[in-house]
């Protein structure tokens, strides 16, 4: 299958289109994900060239590398909400909804793409599993890998913990202590770098650390390491990180359930930048009202951002954080780019009855 083709999820279920050649033109049942394919959840590897679907069936992955779509691995799991492949697509991460029936169950799940080692039920047998109550959308993934894929990294109180994929069975490996810690992010890139997120706790301000991987985790965790680039805020309850795919410019999308202005039920939220090296951290300067929608380009040497009351305007930013070029404002929530960052769709979905450029 050559040349750009485009993944959709609607009501009716999935397909593959092909791509402005084609006139987007569905793929059919020869592209191995046709309507027939009722996916709940939804996930495109563009790294690896999987993707990967749940269903009221299960969860299934595919390659569609060469136009393909062979199936690599499918397993009969119930009410999985919560998807990820690792870096280099030999990890599957699944989250299923508590069971109220059995409150100890191990809904968390890591899968090895490939294997052939099958529990007891049957179905592929988990490298490593936990029970966990929830799984918010702004904390996912729960569990995330370093780039060669040497680490699982997970959070808990006041620490991240990373554990060799080699031996998980042989529990915690380093740890990074965070006082208050909500959130975290692994980068890509050589020498990986950890974001933290800790929000505001007793009359302190919430902030976003960045810390290296290599010499900030140790075996005993060390009580107060040094960050290599910090940024402090208030009016934050929550927040996204968002590297750039080379690990030298993160974003921090933060959010507070309540608006201090008055202006918007849903709460008040800012975008931040920091470069991992310290050199640069700032605010954002964004048209006034809700981010719809923040995305890094593939190469990691843009961002476009989604911003304002409607209409909402799009602004596209260097990997600096320098404006360079404004879309205009339209009835637009949603901002998509294309695996090589040539291509960049903007674009009004869900409620909004938008526009798609």
């Amino acid at each position: 299958m050559a040349g750009l083709t485009i993944l959709e999820r609607t009501p009716e279920g999935a397909a593959v289109r092909g791509g402005v050649e084609d006139n987007f033109a569905l793929r059919g049942s020869n592209s191995g994900v046709d309507h027939r394919t009722k996916a709940s959840t939804m996930l495109v590897s563009h790294e690896t060239g999987l993707v990967v679907y749940s269903s009221s069936e299960g969860v299934c992955v595919k390659d569609s590398r060469n136009g393909a779509y062979n199936v690599v691995f499918e397993a009969k799991m119930k009410h999985t909400v919560g998807l990820d492949v690792s870096p280099l697509g030999s990890f599957l991460v699944t989250y299923q909804r508590p069971n109220k029936d059995e409150p100890d169950a191990k809904n968390l799940k890591v899968f090895r793409i490939g294997s052939d080692e099958i529990g007891e039920d049957g179905e592929p047998a988990p490298c490593f599993s936990q029970p966990q109550k929830q799984a918010s959308q702004d904390a996912w993934p729960l569990y995330q890998f370093d780039k060669d894929e040497e680490h699982l990294y997970r959070a808990v109180a006041n620490e991240v913990h990373a554990i060799k994929t080699s031996d998980f069975a042989g529990g915690i490996a380093k740890k990074l202590r965070a006082k208050g810690l909500n959130c975290f992010a692994i980068s890509g890139g050589s020498g990986p770098k950890i974001a933290v997120y800790c929000p505001e706790a007793k009359g302190a301000p919430g902030c976003v650390q960045i810390f290296d991987v290599k010499h900030d985790f140790s075996s005993a965790a060390k009580s107060n390491p040094t960050p290599s680039a910090r940024r402090s805020f208030y009016r934050s309850s929550r927040a996204k990180l968002l590297w750039n795919s080379t690990g030298t410019s993160l974003l921090g999308w933060a959010f507070s359930d309540v608006d201090a202005t008055n202006q918007n039920y849903f709460g008040e939220q800012s975008l931040h930048f920091l470069s991992s090296d310290g050199e640069r951290e700032q605010l954002v300067e964004l048209k006034d009202g809700p981010i719809h929608d923040v995305k890094w380009a593939p190469n990691g040497q843009h961002f476009v951002a989604v911003h304002g009351f409607m209409p909402a305007k799009a602004t596209l930013f260097d990997k600096k954080c320098k404006p360079i070029y404004d879309f205009g404002s339209g009835p637009r929530n949603t901002v998509e780019w294309s695996p090589f960052s040539r291509f960049l769709i903007i674009g009004g979905v869900g409620n909004l009855p938008g526009e798609i450029a």
